[in-house]
């Protein structure tokens, strides 16, 4: 029993090892995308580049993933968000840097919509009456859940998350995902969507080299909190936004 123990403990609490390439997560209102790419050795101990690209479909009674190749595989009994955060949990666990990691909020995919054969359509009828139906939960409660999921398993590591590149064009404030990542790796962060961009400590970042920051909508206060001073030392900075205030534009005429 107590090598058992210590294997788990082992196998559970220790650092990942794994490269990456690129991790996207798509939030869309009835489905999520996940396009994952990482390098893995062959037999003569060459690394090939593998990708993963599955898209998790709501159903009523289960989840459809279809992968980039068409390949359809049903989940019975099981909501499609849960479906979703296992695989989300597989791979934030198993991989120790991800150079490009990308969170976004919109329907940006491939544009695949599902199509079941009859028997599949059949199959799934009479599933229905054993099994209750699964409710389509809203827009928010898939964005929500499926951040929870990410921030929970970068809590939980051993060793933060090495990311080279981190974009979020996302609709709601979550700046505070950079605490649970690596600083030193990071040269490249962008944040995109609408909303005000709230403050963070950009001088924790001592390694970025490019920052672009791009929020829309119309705001009495500024549309970046961030004080621009932070943004000097940085060697490439873009900001755009729909409104300015007059403080704004005198801290940039400083420069």
């Amino acid at each position: 029993m107590r090598v058992c123990r210590a294997l788990h403990d082992y196998i559970h609490h220790s650092a990942p090892v794994a490269r990456a390439r690129i991790l996207k997560v798509v939030v869309d209102n009835d489905a999520v995308y996940i396009r994952f790419e990482y390098n893995q050795p062959d037999h003569y101990c060459l690394y090939a580049v593998k990708f993963i690209m599955l898209s998790f479909h709501y159903h009523k009674n289960g989840c459809l993933i279809v992968s980039a190749d068409d390949t359809e595989k049903y989940v019975k009994g099981k909501d499609f968000l849960s479906v979703v955060c296992d695989h989300l949990r597989r791979y934030l666990r198993w991989v120790g840097t991800v150079p490009q990691f990308e969170i976004k909020h919109e329907d940006d995919w491939y544009g695949y919509e599902p199509e079941f054969s009859f028997w599949e359509k059949l199959n799934i009828k009479l599933f229905s009456f054993m099994k209750p139906s699964f409710q389509l939960p809203t827009f928010e409660e898939i964005r929500k859940k499926v951040w929870e999921t990410i921030e929970e398993c970068l809590q939980s590591r051993v060793r933060p998350l090495r990311v080279t590149e981190l974009i979020m064009n996302i609709e709601e404030p979550r700046i505070h995902i950079l605490n649970l990542l690596n600083p030193k790796p990071l040269k490249t962060l962008i944040i995109g969507g609408s909303g005000r961009c709230p403050e963070f400590n950009v001088r924790r970042l001592k390694n970025l080299e490019e920052i672009s920051i791009s929020k829309l909508g119309n705001y009495e206060e500024r549309c970046v909190s961030q004080p621009i001073r932070d943004f000097f030392n940085i060697k490439f900075v873009s900001l755009t936004v729909e409104t300015i205030s007059d403080e704004e534009i005198l801290e940039i005429k400083r420069v």
